[in-house]
């Protein structure tokens, strides 16, 4: 069974857009709460517990980057896994100054929460990076990159830090994530539509 085929977690999707209708939130916020209220996310943990509790939040920036690169279609990329990658880099700004338990705690409930907001916008396609990105864009230096984004007043703000995070990632010697996705991410997000497909 994976995530793409777990009938209960998409039993409970639906569920929870009914179950939390008075709240006024949207559709998308129903249905993370939904995963999250059913023993406490347990039947995400499945899928989570195997991953590997580092202790460096960044492990997880890095592994958002390239979700959200490899879930980008021609046309679109997902808001919502944007959001995963400056959501977990944001507390990777922090989570140094809690202890190695609590870090490993953290950690969990945000793998759970990134886990939900892919199951919520339908396990969108891992695809194989760099399908329409030519050698062209990708040899732009990032000075290039950076440039050419701050030059399109239009962007939408998460445009600029996606564009941010994945430079600092391309220059740290800690990544884990390779200089050819985080450019891939950086140059995708100016250019494409968002899907909104949770809300």
């Amino acid at each position: 069974e994976t995530l793409q085929t777990d009938a209960d977690l998409y039993r409970q999707v639906e569920e929870g857009k009914t179950m939390f209708k008075d709240t006024g939130l949207s559709t998308f916020q129903r249905a993370i709460m939904a995963l999250s209220h059913n023993d406490n996310g347990a039947s995400l943990y499945k899928y989570t517990d195997p991953l590997p509790n580092c202790g460096d939040t960044m492990w997880i920036v890095d592994l958002m980057l390239q979700l959200y690169v490899r879930t980008c279609t021609e046309n679109s990329s997902d808001f919502f896994l944007l959001h995963g990658v400056t959501s977990s880099w944001a507390l990777a700004q922090v989570s140094h100054l809690l202890q190695l338990s609590q870090r490993s705690e953290l950690h969990r409930s945000l793998e759970n929460a990134l886990f939900a907001a892919y199951v919520v916008q339908g396990c969108p396609p891992i695809e194989n990076p760099l399908l329409s990105l030519q050698s062209k864009k990708l040899s732009w230096s990032w000075d290039d990159i950076v440039s050419n984004t701050l030059q399109n007043v239009q962007n939408d703000e998460h445009v600029f830090k996606l564009v941010e995070i994945a430079r600092e990632r391309a220059s740290s010697n800690e990544a884990h994530v390779s200089d050819e996705i985080c450019r891939e991410a950086a140059i995708r997000v100016g250019k494409l539509e968002f899907r909104f497909a949770g809300i």
